[in-house]
C-alpha cells in the first residue's frame, strides 16, 4: 500500500539542525528564504492510526514506497517507507503491548526503543538534547542509518530511521517540521494479540427438553392395518409360549431342589452356601 501525500501550509518551528559526521546539533531558529526556496510541506494518512506531516526543501523529490502494519515481539507497529531523492526514510509508529506509563523518561524510552529493535543496544547515542514537536527525543547512529525516537502520544512511540546519505538540508527540514498526530481511538493491537484474556460470552444452558408423554402399554392402541389380526395372533402365541416355558423351568427347579433336600447329593449344601 502506498501513502497519499498532500501539500499543506508550512509553519516554521524555530528549530535548525545541522549534520556533522552523523551528529545533529540544535543551533538556532530556522528561517525561510526566498519564495523559490520555501520548503514543500506534505501530509500522509497512516492507515487511520495517525497523520504524518513534514516539510522538505523543494529540490527533494518525495516518493512514497509503502505503508503497512507489522508485528514485533512486544507489540505492533505501523510503518511507512519513503524515498527522499535516493535516500530512504522509515517512519514507525509503535504500539507496545505493555502500556506506556505516561510520558517516558530517557531511560524508559531507550528501553522501549531497544525492545522494538534490539540492534540499537549497540548503537551510538548522542547525549545532546533534541526535540521533535516540542518533545524530548533520543537520537544517534547505527551503522549507516541515523535514528530518532520520541513519544507522540501516551500510548505510542515513534522511531524514524534515515539513510546516512540524506542531505543536511533535507534532514534539517524533515526533523524540524515532523509531526505525527495520533488518532487515540484507533489501535492495531487486535483483541488477544497481546495475550490478555479475551471476554468469554456467558454460556446459555438450553431449557431441558421434556419429551412428549409416552402412553402406557395399556393405553396404546391395538395393532392396526393389513395383517393386523395375524400379527396379533403371533404375538399372543409368543406370550403364551414364554409363560409355558417359565412354568416348566420353575417345575424342573422345584424337582431338583426336592431331590437334593432328600440327601441324594452328599455335597449339598456346599460349606460356603446357605442351608
Amino acid at each position: 500500500m502506498t501513502t497519499k501525500i498532500n501539500s499543506c501550509k508550512y509553519q516554521p518551528l524555530g528549530l535548525k539542525l545541522l549534520f556533522g559526521g552523523f551528529l545533529l546539533c540544535i543551533l538556532g531558529s530556522m528561517t525561510v528564504g526566498a519564495q523559490s526556496d520555501k520548503p514543500l510541506c506534505m501530509n500522509a494518512d497512516m492507515i487511520g492510526y495517525a497523520e504524518l506531516a513534514f516539510c522538505l526543501p523543494p529540490e527533494v523529490n518525495v516518493n512514497p514506497e509503502s505503508l503497512a502494519e507489522a508485528n514485533y515481539t512486544e507489540g505492533r507497529d505501523v510503518q511507512a517507507s519513503l524515498l527522499f531523492n535516493e535516500s530512504r526514510v522509515y517512519v514507525h509508529l509503535v504500539y507496545p503491548c505493555q502500556a506506556l506509563k505516561g510520558e517516558l523518561g530517557t531511560d524508559d524510552l531507550r528501553s522501549a526503543l531497544e525492545s522494538f529493535d534490539p540492534a540499537l543496544m549497540n548503537a551510538s547515542y548522542n547525549p545532546n538534547p533534541l526535540n521533535i514537536s516540542r518533545k524530548n527525543a533520543l537520537w544517534g547512529q547505527d551503522g549507516n542509518r541515523i535514528f530518532v525516537a520520541y513519544q507522540p502520544s501516551e500510548k505510542t512511540f515513534a522511531v524514524i530511521f534515515m539513510d546516512e546519505s540524506l542531505s543536511e538540508s533535507a534532514m534539517e527540514s524533515f526533523l524540524g517540521s515532523l509531526q505525527i498526530n495520533v488518532n487515540e481511538g484507533s489501535t492495531p493491537l487486535t483483541p488477544g494479540y497481546c495475550g490478555e484474556p479475551t471476554a468469554v460470552p456467558a454460556v446459555v444452558i438450553p431449557a431441558k427438553v421434556v419429551p412428549e408423554t409416552v402412553p402406557s402399554v395399556s393405553d396404546q392402541k391395538p395393532l392396526q392395518g393389513p395383517g393386523a389380526e395375524a400379527r396379533m395372533s403371533r404375538l399372543e402365541s409368543a406370550q403364551e409360549k414364554m409363560a409355558a416355558d417359565r412354568e416348566a423351568a420353575q417345575e424342573r427347579l422345584a424337582d431338583m431342589k426336592e431331590r437334593l433336600d432328600g440327601g441324594s447329593n452328599p455335597n449339598w449344601p456346599p460349606k460356603f452356601g446357605v442351608n
